[in-house]
């Protein structure tokens, strides 16, 4: 059985799950900026590369 693009598309889609609480509100901006002050933009790690 060989799904086509649009199919694998579909199933990515329809098959996410939500992370909530603490995942969604740490990537919130407020909490982001208070407790990086600011500078989460300038630190270079390598953790986050692959995740954006």
């Amino acid at each position: 059985m060989e799904l086509s693009a649009a199919q694998i598309q579909q199933l990515e889609k329809v098959s996410q799950i939500e992370l909530g609480f603490p995942h969604d509100f740490f990537n919130a901006d407020m909490p982001r900026n208070f407790v990086y002050n600011g500078t989460f933009d300038k630190i270079e790690n390598h953790r986050y590369s692959q995740l954006k």
